[in-house]
């Protein structure tokens, strides 16, 4: 499956795509916690137990944008039992974090008719250049800033 169908999967099982709705209805736990100032999530399933936590000192759009980045790793890499978010995950060549990186960008974003770079930079605190380098080409259309 494509990243595309990933992100569809989730938002037509949960009816939606906010990434606090997909968790719940996928029966994950949320625990928001201090994570110090590198980590800024992770994903740990052990058995039946599912939980996401987020650091709880980052923004609410940092933290959604994190969940949603850990929602792809358990929807696409079910077989990893932990994933880690850190300061450096959003630059990571790694293939898995480049995939759970561009499905939360796609569960995010993707449904959005108009948006610029600059909010979402904005919103998000992400660099503009990640976010073109993760939503480029991927929503089956030209970019508007690539017009």
């Amino acid at each position: 499956m494509d990243i595309n169908d990933y992100v569809e999967e989730a938002v037509k099982y949960c009816s939606s795509r906010t990434p606090w709705h997909v968790a719940d209805d996928l029966g994950y736990f949320i625990h928001f916690t201090d994570l110090g100032d590198k980590i800024l999530g992770y994903h740990l399933r052990i058995g039946n137990g599912k939980t996401i936590a987020l650091n709880s000192k980052l923004s609410s759009k940092k933290q959604e944008f994190v969940l949603a980045h850990e929602l792809g790793h358990a929807m696409m890499h079910a077989h990893v039992g932990v994933s880690t978010f850190t300061s450096k995950t959003l630059y990571s060549v790694d293939k898995m974090e480049r995939e759970a990186n561009i499905f939360a960008a796609l569960l995010l974003f993707g449904h959005r008719e108009m948006f610029t770079i600059a909010e979402l930079e904005y919103e998000y605190e992400i660099e503009a250049d990640v976010l073109k380098d993760l939503l480029g080409g991927r929503m089956g259309q030209k970019m508007f800033w690539e017009y």
